[in-house]
């Protein structure tokens, strides 16, 4: 899968993108024709289709050291990509997620996976309505010592 055209055929097809001629209410109030849900992406094969996707994308984008993908739909984003970056290109990225809250055990903290210390981190996310996902993620990840480069939707 190379092109955004066969990427949205393929949603089609395993009912990530639904119509809804009446339309549906977003996270932002506007209201959309269709609905993107990338839930189901919920398979081996179908997680590793769309990471081939997102690390296709990426590959394009010059030197990146980390995959950040922001709670909840990007985490698995973010793991598939780097699984088909090490698979496909042998190319062994960082993959590193946020928690929706912060952890006061343990570990702790809000970040999970690879460090992004001094490190260039792309974010990966399923969808892109109000910014505020995307806003909140360039913040994590600057805050966690990553440099964000860039975003894949």
């Amino acid at each position: 899968m190379k092109t955004g055209e066969e990427f949205v055929h393929y949603a089609i097809e395993v009912g990530a993108i639904e119509f809804i001629p009446r339309g549906r209410r977003l996270k932002s109030g506007r209201i959309s024709p269709y609905f993107f849900n990338s839930g189901f992406f919920s398979s081996g094969h179908k997680l590793y289709d769309v990471g081939r996707l997102y690390a296709d994308t990426i590959l394009g984008m010059g030197s990146v050291e980390v995959i950040f993908g922001p709670a909840y739909k990007g985490i698995p984003l973010s793991v598939a990509t780097a699984i088909v970056f090490w698979s496909d290109y042998n190319i062994d990225l960082g993959s590193a997620y946020n928690r929706k809250e912060v952890k006061d055990h343990a570990e702790g903290g809000i970040v999970v996976g690879d460090s992004m210390t001094g490190k260039k981190v792309i974010i990966v996310d399923e969808a892109l309505t109000t910014h505020g996902s995307l806003a909140d993620s360039v913040g994590i990840v600057g805050a966690s010592g990553g440099n964000p480069v860039g975003c894949v939707i």
